[in-house]
């Protein structure tokens, strides 16, 4: 990606930008800034680890099982303990 620009200030601003929101505070990201938004206290919810379903998004999505399947390579968590059981 190569970007030009007619001022280097316009560069420099858009580097600054850039770095700020690569690397925000926890607290100020997307997910913590609109946590009021979800309701985790609704019944089953089991405080929002319910609310994506990789089974239900698969069938959500009428993905073709001859083209894609679900993965359980994540099932111990051992690939990448961020990311659900199934892929």
């Amino acid at each position: 990606l190569k970007l030009c620009f007619g001022q280097l200030e316009l560069a420099e601003r858009l580097n600054s930008q850039l770095k700020y929101l690569c690397y925000l505070p926890q607290s100020e990201s997307f997910a913590f800034e609109n946590k009021q938004f979800l309701n985790y206290s609704a019944p089953g919810s089991n405080s929002g680890w319910n609310i994506y379903s990789v089974e239900g998004e698969f069938k959500r999505m009428k993905l073709n099982p001859k083209d894609w399947r679900i993965s359980t390579v994540n099932r111990n968590y051992g690939v990448c303990e961020s990311y659900p059981k199934n892929i």
